[in-house]
């Protein structure tokens, strides 16, 4: 979606879609589990956590050595920010923008506007991905597990 596929090196076992660009991609733990030497033994540039899904001691032990990133959405909004904050660190806002734009104008939608109400109630979205910054021909798509809303 971002044009971020080959910076991918890293995921939980739960990433699952898409499938053919995560065959390649070393499975490092679970969200609650992670293994921690592994992840840095990839060398990430940014690790992507969510503060639901992931332990703060795990992300907190990965922040001291490597860029964390943790982002917790809990609404439709609140994704769409998420979105264009992890497009910024990056350095693809302009790729992400179209996306972002589009559920915003559809947020501003009558008929859209109840769903943005009931999912700002806090229900739970997941976001647990890794990428590397460099170019790495070992994925070909930036994704991530997670659902938002209900």
């Amino acid at each position: 979606m971002l044009g971020a596929a080959a910076r991918l090196v890293g995921c939980t076992r739960y990433c699952s879609e898409p499938a053919g660009a995560l065959r390649d991609v070393a499975r490092v733990g679970g969200t609650k589990n992670p293994d921690l030497a592994a992840i840095l033994s990839l060398e990430p540039d940014l690790v992507i956590g969510n503060a639901e899904e992931n332990r703060a001691e795990d992300l907190e032990a990965l922040a001291a050595r490597v860029p964390t990133l943790v982002q917790t959405p809990r609404s439709v909004p609140e994704a769409a920010r998420a979105l264009a904050a992890l497009a910024e660190r990056l350095d693809l806002a302009e790729a992400a923008a179209p996306f972002v734009e589009r559920v915003t104008s559809l947020l501003a939608e009558p008929r859209w506007r109840c769903m943005a109400r009931i999912s700002s109630l806090g229900l739970p979205a997941s976001v647990s991905i890794m990428h590397r910054a460099s170019s790495d021909p070992r994925a070909e798509t930036l994704t991530g597990t997670g659902r938002i809303g209900s």
